[in-house]
């Protein structure tokens, strides 16, 4: 009896150290990738292989809506990991793909329908014609050619 108690004793801290690892590991990568998009100075606001549209709205006098769309791809984008931070204090996590969930396709012979949504609310009572929102944007994937691809972009 005491040798089961101990085993299932060691099974369930075996368990509970492999949970809080995997959660660990993807606080760590969200760090660093929210990290890296804030520090990142070239930004590629042309020639990029996919559109990128923004979208800022208010909802009420006390918050606004933002949302980006990635779309309509030039290449295939395989394993795409996309993050959205901006310049106004948040206390949630920034909107991301395939940091806490698993990494999306985006296919370029998919007209129209192959498409990717980032979306949160900022707790502003600013005007949205003096906001000075900046987003930015940072997508990294893989295409056919088994190349790993980042792509920095900035509202401006």
């Amino acid at each position: 009896m005491k040798k089961r108690y101990i085993l299932i004793s060691m099974i369930f801290l075996i368990l509970t150290t492999g949970c809080e690892y995997k959660e660990e590991t993807i606080k760590n990568e969200y760090i660093a990738i929210k990290n890296q998009t804030f520090n990142e100075e070239n930004y590629q606001n042309e020639d990029i292989p996919v559109e990128i549209v923004t979208t800022i709205e208010r909802i009420d006098e006390e918050a606004i809506n933002y949302e980006v769309e990635i779309k309509n791809p030039k290449e295939s984008m395989h394993n795409v990991k996309a993050m959205v931070v901006h310049n106004y204090y948040n206390e949630d996590v920034f909107p991301s793909i395939g940091v806490f969930d698993e990494p999306k396709e985006l296919l370029s012979n998919t007209e129209g329908t192959s498409k990717l949504v980032l979306k949160d609310t900022i707790k502003t009572t600013k005007n949205l014609s003096k906001l000075d929102l900046v987003l930015k944007i940072r997508i990294e994937y893989i295409n056919d050619n088994k190349e790993k691809k980042d792509i920095y972009y900035k509202t401006t």
